[in-house]
Formats: C-alpha cells, structure tokens, sequence
C-alpha cells in the first residue's frame, strides 16, 4: 500500500489548522482524530488511502465538499467546448485500428489531417490536428472513423475470401 505523500501531510495540516485543530505540542484533536480514525498516533504513518479518508472527514468538518478519489491517469483540463481528453484518446485509437486495417504510407496525423479536412471541411493545425475541434466536431469524427473502419474490415473481409464478419 503506497505511504501518505507530502501534498497529503501539507493539506491534513493546513485543514486542521483552519478548523483550529491542530496545536505545537502534538496533543491536538487533529491527532485525536487522526488516532480514532486509523489507529495510529503519527500523520507520517498514514497510508495514502488512510489520508484520503483523514482529508475527507476534514473536508467536512470544514464544510466542503470532499476531493474525490481519482483512480488511474489525472486527467488534463480542456476548454470549454474543446475535446476532451477521453475523445481524443479515442480518435487516436480508431486511426491506430485504421492503419492496422488499412496500411497508408502517410503519416498517421497527416492522414488524420486529411480526413478531418475532407469530412469535416476544416484545416486543423501542424502538431495537434485535434485542437481546434469542438466536442461536437470530434463526436463526429469518431462516428466517421468507425465508418472508416467497419469499410476497411469489410474489404479485409471480401479479399481473404469471406463476406463481412461471418466466415463461410
């Protein structure tokens, strides 16, 4: 089990100095909690898992709603409108299945860039041809690769002698 960290030591210490918890001599309610919720006497003891629990009953002493446990990769934030993060991971996966399925001697943006100007009508930029994609936009974008995909099965399919997905 992974060992507390030190945004996890800084944020129990900052909330409980906040709610006037914590003291200098170490004889506070901060360690009173600290001890009837884990059983241990030291906040440098916690498991990560038990200072999540810690913060979170802070969390409501004070007030606020608590932090959700995030599980997995942190997510980065996208603007508003933009595509998320989880479609453009997707984007790349279908051009990914695409290429599996379909070889080209593009390169796999330069082919997504023709796409998206083809479908969509729009130039999208140099490095990053999903920037500039609403999350509208995108949504499509998915739905016109799994197009693109189930066609290049198909073909796949038609040349090894069989008809779509069901072999003969």
């Amino acid at each position: 089990m992974a060992a507390i960290n030190t945004y996890q030591v800084r944020k129990i210490y900052a909330i409980a100095g906040a709610l006037g918890m914590k003291s200098r001599d170490g004889d506070d309610a901060l360690h009173d909690l600290v001890f009837g919720m884990t059983g241990k006497q030291h906040i440098s003891g916690l498991t990560s898992a038990e200072a999540y629990d810690v913060i979170a009953e802070l969390e409501k002493k004070q007030g606020s709603n608590p932090t959700p446990r995030r599980r997995g990769r942190p997510q980065r934030p996208t603007a508003p409108g933009h595509a998320s993060e989880g479609q453009c991971g997707k984007v790349w996966h279908l051009m990914y299945r695409l290429n599996e399925l379909s070889p080209s001697k593009a390169r796999l943006a330069d082919r997504l860039r023709g796409i998206i100007k083809k479908e969509l009508g729009m130039d999208s930029g140099f490095e990053k041809p999903l920037a500039w994609l609403s999350y509208q936009d995108c949504s499509k974008l998915i739905e016109i690769l799994k197009a693109y995909i189930a066609s290049a099965e198909k073909k796949a399919g038609g040349a090894n002698g069989r008809v779509g997905s069901q072999d003969r």
